[in-house]
């Protein structure tokens, strides 16, 4: 309780202070710990990812994760996240632990992923793809979902045009 006073009053004083977003990510995810999730996401909603470290901002995207109320949510903060370990991975190339670690991080984040867009409906993929607006994954494999699901349901022209649409999008091996 007094380290959680202490957060606060540092964010109080100081609330554009080089150390008020690491504080703001510490004070949501004790929030979290005590099954306070709409206080959690308060904090979270007040801070500003990009002055996080890269530590930080994998915490920060986990817990957005955790705690999103909506499955295309959701699926955006994994969607960061996965982004946020694979600069890791590429920044590590160099070590071959680091490397290791990071692309099973990578891989781990993948998989989670795919089980929550198997999860999504149609609606929600479509709303996701345009939500995250990129060529980074998941996007390619958004595209190639919904085209399974138009050839499932009987629309093999729609699920042409979504698989060639695939390919303006990054492609990870596990999607080829």
């Amino acid at each position: 309780e007094e380290a959680f006073t202490r957060l606060q009053s540092l964010i109080a004083r100081y609330p554009n202070g080089d150390r008020a977003n690491a504080a703001r990510l510490r004070l949501a995810r004790w929030e979290n710990s005590r099954g306070q999730s709409e206080q959690a996401r308060q904090w979270l909603s007040a801070l500003q990812v990009k002055q996080l470290d890269a530590t930080q901002q994998r915490t920060f995207y986990r817990l957005q994760a955790e705690l999103a109320e909506d499955p295309v949510e959701k699926a955006v903060a994994l969607s960061a996240l996965r982004a946020n370990l694979a600069a890791a991975e590429a920044a590590a190339e160099s070590d071959s632990t680091a490397s290791t670690e990071a692309a099973e991080a990578v891989a781990s984040v993948d998989t989670e992923i795919d089980g929550q867009l198997e999860a999504l409906s149609t609606e929600e993929l479509g709303r996701l793809a345009v939500t995250l607006n990129g060529p980074a994954p998941p996007a390619g494999r958004i595209r190639l979902l919904l085209a399974r699901r138009a050839l499932e349901a009987g629309d093999p022209e729609n699920a042409q045009r979504l698989l060639e649409k695939s390919s303006d999008y990054s492609l990870t091996p596990r999607d080829e």
